[in-house]
């Protein structure tokens, strides 16, 4: 048997075994799929007739026609039917039945009065309970707190607050109720929006989310580049969440507004930056005067200057506690005036009765906790205080400056002298060789007197001693023992705390001559690398010994 293609080339000669081959029959050879069809005269082959277009076999006709050309464009997406749309039945996200459910307040009438004009079905938000199982009593007070707040189920009129938490228990309330209100509303609804947070420590807050959230369930857009990287976001149908500090937020702040989808909230970090009305960073949130749902997350706001808790309440809600002036004058002159020494008795109930009413004024919206509530939560802390003894060096030196008649001559002169003797002295207590080094800025408080006697004192050091030499002080003796006991029968870590960089550096000398492993931050240590010397602190393991 010869094969042959349609261009009478012959392509395969092979033996046929079997019977003589019948017409429909079906085989493959090699890598092809042969089917017997129709036979032809064996003239016509020969003549090559059989390969022409349209031939057909004498004694046979066709009842297939001819399909006529359509000129016509068809689209390819034509061929295929739009995916059937499954319309979910409304109802909440997660289960709001089961164990350990954080349901947020449900809306009453009024609210829906006002909010659910085209009465969508009311359903239950529901807490993530990926997030909700981390969640302890004094957080999910706070998230409830916040959702009322900027739904403006606590005030008709107001959709923002202040958290005045102590430094690090807002995070993660802050991350569940972004993550909430971007994926439910209580009234059922499909349409979405944008959120903005505002701080410092940008690395750290998408940390935050990624340590919560992961990577994928939401997309966080860190602004720290040029404009043209903002605009990305503007535009982006995957990034819902804009992480930007309070500089580069001023430089595109006017692009934001065109968001899309719009900026539904602002939560602004480090909330003592809106401390003045007129304060640029304040004034430039107006831009996004469409966007009244705000948070604050601050320190201790109440306590502070008055005048700054009125900018940061006015940022949240404005026009809540009327004009400044007239705050001024309704609460801040008599406050301020009643806890003068020179306050009469009428001062005094004025301003008690005014911080009353502000105090209860600021309930509606400011919700204030202290790290004393992890109290139950926290290993109990034990704290030793320990009496070292100085050495010989450290006595002679505070001998040396404290002569009695020095000593008279501070009582009765400035009191700046005497403040710069009480930092000399501590300077002797850590090691009398940051004598040797004076602070930038000593001058002329430090006095001559106590100068020259610095300068005696000095002279009692040892020939070529060295800042890591921790002979000279008691306390760098105790430090050196504490330090190599927790290295050779432990697996501790240990962190020292100075409010002096002298003493850091010395300390930092030591550690390095001793081939300890260690890392250095203080007030010199650029922001964008501090969480990253955090991380490496908690993540490292200690070398073998």
């Amino acid at each position: 048997m010869k094969l042959y293609n349609d261009k009478a080339r012959l392509l395969k000669t092979m033996k046929w075994k079997s019977e003589a081959p019948l017409t429909g029959i079906t085989f493959a050879i090699e890598n092809l799929e042969v089917e017997l069809q129709t036979p032809v005269p064996m003239e016509d082959f020969e003549s090559k007739t059989c390969f022409e277009p349209g031939y057909s076999p004498p004694g046979t006709s066709s009842n297939l026609t001819p399909i006529a050309a359509n000129s016509t464009y068809v689209a390819p997406r034509s061929f295929y039917a739009p995916p059937e749309k499954k319309e979910k039945p409304p109802g909440p996200l997660y289960d709001p039945n089961a164990d350990g459910a954080l349901v947020l307040t449900p809306p009453n009438e009024a609210h829906q009065k006002k909010h659910n004009t085209k009465n969508l079905p009311v359903v239950p938000v529901v807490v993530d309970p990926m997030l909700a199982r981390f969640l302890r009593p004094h957080q999910r007070e706070g998230i409830q707190f916040m959702y009322e707040s900027v739904m403006g189920m606590r005030n008709r009129e107001q959709h923002g607050c202040i958290l005045a938490d102590e430094m690090g228990l807002a995070t993660l309330q802050t991350i569940a109720l972004v993550w909430t209100l971007l994926r439910q509303n209580p009234y059922y609804s499909s349409s979405g929006s944008a959120a903005s947070v505002i701080g410092k420590a940008l690395i750290n807050w998408r940390k935050e989310f990624v340590k919560w959230l992961g990577r994928d369930r939401l997309k966080v857009f860190v602004g720290d580049k040029d404009k043209n990287n903002i605009k990305q976001f503007m535009h982006s149908r995957i990034h819902h969440v804009l992480i930007i500090g309070y500089e580069k937020l001023r430089t595109v702040i006017d692009d934001l507004t065109y968001c899309t989808p719009p900026i539904g909230l602002i939560v602004c970090d480090e909330g003592h930056r809106l401390k003045s009305a007129q304060a640029k960073t304040t004034k430039m949130f107006e831009a996004l005067r469409r966007t009244p749902r705000r948070i604050i997350l601050s320190g201790t706001p109440i306590q502070n200057d008055l005048g700054e808790f009125h900018a940061m309440a006015d940022f949240c809600n404005p026009g809540m506690l009327e004009e400044y002036s007239r705050f001024r004058k309704i609460y801040e002159t008599p406050i301020l005036k009643s806890r003068s020494p020179e306050a009469s008795a009428k001062d005094i109930e004025l301003g008690a009765a005014r911080a009353t009413q502000l105090n209860e004024l600021a309930k509606s919206f400011v919700l204030r906790r202290t790290a004393d509530i992890l109290t139950n939560y926290l290993p109990p802390k034990t704290e030793y205080v320990l009496f070292v003894q100085p050495t010989a060096l450290q006595l002679s030196v505070f001998q040396k400056i404290l002569r009695p008649d020095h000593v008279q001559d501070l009582v009765h002169g400035p009191t700046a002298r005497s403040l710069a003797l009480i930092t000399t002295l501590t300077k002797i207590c850590n090691s009398p060789i940051m004598l040797a080094k004076p602070d930038k800025g000593a001058g002329a408080e430090d006095g001559k007197t106590t100068r020259t006697l610095v300068q005696e004192a000095l002279g009692l050091l040892p020939p070529g001693a060295a800042p890591d030499d921790i002979t000279l002080s008691g306390k760098l003796i105790a430090l050196a023992a504490l330090l190599k006991q927790l290295r050779q029968t432990t697996e501790e870590k240990c962190i020292l705390v100075s409010h002096y960089t002298s003493t850091l550096n010395i300390v930092e000398a030591y550690c390095r001559s001793m081939h300890y492993t260690y890392g250095r931050l203080d007030g010199s240590t650029a922001v964008t690398k501090r969480q990253q010397l955090v991380d490496e602190f908690n993540q490292a393991r200690q070398p073998k010994k």
